[in-house]
């Protein structure tokens, strides 16, 4: 597990702020290589899951075009997972309406289609706020919701309707017309609301316990922006602009309040979310998340220091039961240097150690589109995150859920050239043992070991601790210069490096691969040659006698072409030459790689009635091979139907061929 890095923001509001970030910075941590995001994956059909390229995560996608453009969860404290993991809400983030979604939370899977979250109208009228949809803290099936000065509850599988207060005649804030920024304790018995005019501008704000039929809480207060219940229901949270403070604490018990100042000394929480009769927020003049106690809400705890970089803006939710971790999603907001939580999904201890467990990069575009902010909450058992995404440059907007990983590991810049040190990372949560399986027959017990790679090979690496274990296949890549596995992989490059694994191909002096080069008939003795006797070591030295008078026994690629020969796959030109120079075709290399396939010629089936290709008819002369390894899924023909035979083969190419033909482990 690593420490969090000091990351970054907007401008500095004042100079002090900024000396005094440096001066007091709570959490110190140690230098860390950034992690921003890699390419954006391509996405699966809704329902679909993949793999993210940095931390390892599963991501499943939840919506997609058939849905509409826009769609995504409500925020971060209104949760999108039911009390069980086996509902969840998606939002309709333009037309303003809720969907429900049956999920399996076992085999993290979505269960049938989306129907609208209210199947009936509200009796008596009015619609439903969709934003504030809240899952009971108690029943999995039921929602809690409000419309004018109303509150209901609505079970989503019987689709009953059951009033739970109106405020119409409660004495309310004078001019309230409508509830809005709705939050409930965890047991459902004590509410927080802002409240509204009939223009939808703010007069006030309230609380209200249910067993007792109470209003606690009555505030005339035309400036604030949003009021929160904590999962106690003893605690008020309000963002007030007034009288210096960022933020007043109500104790609904005590019957005191508690303000907070902006900056210096309590530097109020901005963005934020509360535990039971905890708080935790951003404050944004030093730049920080702070966590403290409502009982003693002027003393906090800094969980993340983003010190000098203001270039992000964030979202947190504290919906889970265990509180000692917190879950935070970033966003840029400006020119992002490279640091460690950009655009990221994570979960950050909230005991001020600077802890992180990384999530999954959102890839969302947000360029000032709030609704493509990703908003992400996580699930009340903590195994599950939902999130908004405009993904990459599609312009289309999604819901998105992460699994969160008992056991997760991540390395320093794993793709490479040879020789290739590689310095990994546990980012698992409460580990406590770690064996390591770094894929090339090393391992290690250290929580954050290096290891260096001497070999080509695209290598699997295993983390077990105490919690389980995770396998990243093909995590590390150790490949040649001209064969990139980091950003953008070759469009061949595990098969040329199971051929290179398998001995059958080697770079050049350089250390090049050269890919594009064109194979010649020499060359492509090696490959087969090498592939038929499992590797250099099997291809026998040769005869003392040369059989082809252009490839003699001191001919670089003499025992090779001698050892295809005698295995049936090539023959000379009836002039006896060998003309180990002359460039293959695909015609040509249908022939070579089908009698290495077959044993030899008379291996190979005469071809069917019907040619597979165009430009391969039945009278060709190679069309027996070409329908042979053809059929063996060797080989295919180009979108128009065409195979081309008379295109020369290049060494990308033939690694191909040559990977398919002996079924080499990639």
């Amino acid at each position: 597990m690593r420490r969090v890095a000091s990351v970054s923001r907007r401008s500095l509001p004042q100079l002090v702020a900024a000396l005094l970030c440096l001066l007091f910075a709570a959490i110190v941590s140690p230098a860390a290589v950034a992690y921003w995001p890699t390419p954006a994956p391509t996405l699966p059909a809704k329902g679909g899951k993949f793999t993210d390229p940095t931390w390892g995560t599963t991501v499943m996608r939840v919506t997609d075009a058939s849905d509409g453009a826009w769609n995504g969860n409500a925020y971060s404290y209104w949760p999108t997972f039911n009390k069980d993991n086996t509902y969840i809400i998606i939002s309709n983030l333009w037309n303003g309406g809720d969907y429900v979604q049956h999920f399996d939370p076992v085999n993290f899977a979505l269960v049938g289609s989306k129907a609208p979250l209210f199947a009936t109208p509200v009796p008596g009228g009015g619609s439903p706020g969709w934003e504030d949809v809240i899952w009971s803290g108690v029943n999995p099936t039921h929602v809690l919701c409000h419309s004018g000065l109303k509150i209901w509850d609505y079970d989503v599988d019987t689709h009953g309707w059951v009033l739970v207060k109106d405020f119409t005649s409660a004495g309310l804030v004078a001019g309230s017309a409508d509830i809005s920024q709705f939050s409930r304790s965890v047991d459902d018995n004590v509410f927080g609301f802002s409240l509204k005019d009939a223009s939808w501008n703010r007069v006030g704000y309230a609380a209200w316990r249910r067993d007792t039929d109470t209003v606690l809480l009555n505030v005339t207060d035309s400036s604030h922006d949003e009021v929160q219940i904590d999962k106690s229901g003893r605690y008020l949270v309000a963002k007030v602009a007034t009288g210096g403070y960022e933020s007043i604490v109500y104790d609904l018990q005590a019957h005191t309040s508690t303000g907070l100042t902006d900056g210096d000394p309590d530097y109020g929480p901005g963005h934020s979310d509360n535990g039971f009769g905890t708080v935790v927020g951003y404050e944004n003049w030093m730049n920080r998340i702070l966590f403290r106690s409502l009982t003693t809400p002027h003393q906090f705890t800094v969980v993340v220091d983003f010190a000098n970089n203001w270039s992000h803006s964030e979202h947190i939710s504290f919906l889970a039961e265990d509180e000692n971790w917190l879950e935070v999603s970033t966003y840029d907001v400006g020119t992002p240097p490279n640091d460690s939580l950009r655009s990221e999904i994570f979960l950050v201890r909230t005991d001020g150690s600077g802890e992180v467990q990384h999530i999954c990069h959102h890839y969302s575009k947000v360029e000032g589109e709030y609704w493509a902010s990703p908003r992400a909450n996580i699930s009340r058992d903590g195994n599950y995150i939902a999130f908004t995404s405009r993904w990459g440059d599609t312009g289309q907007t999604d819901l998105f859920l992460a699994r969160v990983p008992v056991v997760s590991f991540f390395a320093d810049a794993p793709r490479g050239v040879a020789p290739r040190a590689v310095q990994f990372y546990d980012n698992s949560r409460a580990a406590t043992s770690w064996s390591w399986d770094f894929g090339d027959g090393a391992g290690a017990t250290d929580e954050n070991p290096s290891h260096v790679y001497a070999a080509l090979g695209a290598y699997p690496v295993a983390l077990t601790t105490n919690g389980g274990t995770m396998t990243r296949d093909r995590y590390v890549v150790v490949t040649f210069p001209d064969v990139p596995a980091a950003p953008a992989e070759y469009w061949s490059l595990y098969q040329i490096l199971a051929c290179a694994n398998a001995g059958i191909v080697g770079g050049y002096g350089d250390g090049l691969y050269r890919p594009d080069l064109v194979v010649t008939r020499d060359a492509m003795a090696v490959f087969i040659s090498r592939a038929l006797a499992g590797g250099d070591a099997g291809v026998p030295p040769g005869p003392g006698t040369a059989s082809f008078g252009d490839v003699p026994t001191d001919h670089w690629a003499y025992k090779y072409v001698e050892y295809a020969k005698d295995q049936g796959v090539v023959g000379g030109y009836p002039d006896g030459t060998y003309q180990p120079s002359l460039p293959v075709d695909r015609g040509q290399m249908a022939v070579f790689v089908a009698r290495a396939m077959a044993g030899g010629d008379a291996g190979v089936p005469p071809g069917p009635g019907t040619a597979s290709f165009s430009d391969v008819p039945t009278d060709f002369w190679a069309f027996k091979y070409v329908e042979y390894i053809e059929g063996q899924s060797v080989t295919g023909g180009y979108p128009d139907g065409t195979y081309r035979p008379a295109v020369s083969v290049t060494r990308d190419q033939m690694a191909v061929y040559t990977q398919r033909a002996f079924d080499l482990p990639m």
